[in-house]
């Protein structure tokens, strides 16, 4: 039957394990306080591109609205020209 030897370290825990010490516990800590600042962080650029998102819909939104109101201004220009003309293009739709 072979042999184990214990040294003098030895924990109880088997192979492979280790007995977390308070510094282990501090460094979780440690990790967590850094994980929880970079989702506050992340959550914080979030709702800056949020807002930019919607300032660019708005601004993109007025825009198209102008753009509509213009071919409707021309689409009638163009409208009264042909009847003034003698020639209504709603009749030939």
């Amino acid at each position: 039957m072979p042999q184990y030897s214990r040294s003098s370290s030895w924990s109880g825990l088997p192979p492979g394990r280790v007995r977390r010490s308070v510094s282990s516990r501090d460094d979780w800590t440690r990790r967590f306080d850094t994980l929880e600042v970079m989702g506050s962080q992340t959550r914080q650029q979030l709702d800056e591109h949020i807002a930019q998102t919607r300032q660019w819909q708005d601004s993109t939104s007025a825009q198209l609205g102008n753009i509509s109101e213009q071919l409707q201004q021309q689409q009638s220009a163009w409208d009264a020209f042909f009847r003034s003309q003698g020639f209504d293009p709603r009749q030939h739709l």
